[in-house]
């Protein structure tokens, strides 16, 4: 609970803005962070569209409790990765937020402070999803879906279209 309040306010105080803004055609690679909860169909969409593009995408998800018998597929973090002072203890994370990115997707609809925060140190523009009542304030685009069932697909058309 502690460590969530100093998260939120780290998170609000060290946001990392992009240096620059490209358009989707001229974007090359694109970030995508995800919660392990994730349908594997959902996310394979998504990156062989993005793929289809000519995009590279970097993958991170975020996982509710670590267990290390288990291979999750992806490079993963979760709290233990986050100290309290908002140090990365992760090589994952390191390199995730020091890679240089176009664009930043957040498929989570009201990611927790922990993936609020490591989302703010990436230097991309940050797009999710819009979620009536969310006090999302640190991304830079906001999708709202049409449906549940269609979001991903609302959230490729928005971004080819408007980014």
């Amino acid at each position: 609970m502690l460590k969530n309040l100093l998260l939120r306010q780290k998170t609000k105080s060290k946001d990392v803005s992009p240096t620059s803004c490209k358009s989707y055609q001229d974007t090359d690679e694109i970030g995508i962070v995800f919660h392990e909860s994730i349908e594997e169909n959902d996310l394979q969409y998504l990156k062989n569209e993005l793929a289809n593009d000519c995009k590279n995408v970097s993958l991170m998800m975020r996982v509710d409790k670590f267990d290390k018998h288990k291979d999750y597929g992806y490079p993963y973090f979760f709290n233990r990765d986050v100290s309290f002072s908002g140090t990365l203890n992760s090589q994952f994370l390191q390199e995730f937020t020091v890679k240089e990115m176009d664009m930043l997707l957040i498929l989570e609809n009201d990611p927790d402070p922990l993936t609020s925060f490591v989302v703010s140190k990436c230097n991309a523009i940050k797009i999710g999803f819009f979620v009536e009542g969310s006090p999302i304030q640190h991304l830079d685009l906001l999708v709202k879906p049409k449906s549940e069932s269609s979001k991903y697909q609302d959230l490729l058309s928005y971004i080819r279209k408007v980014a």
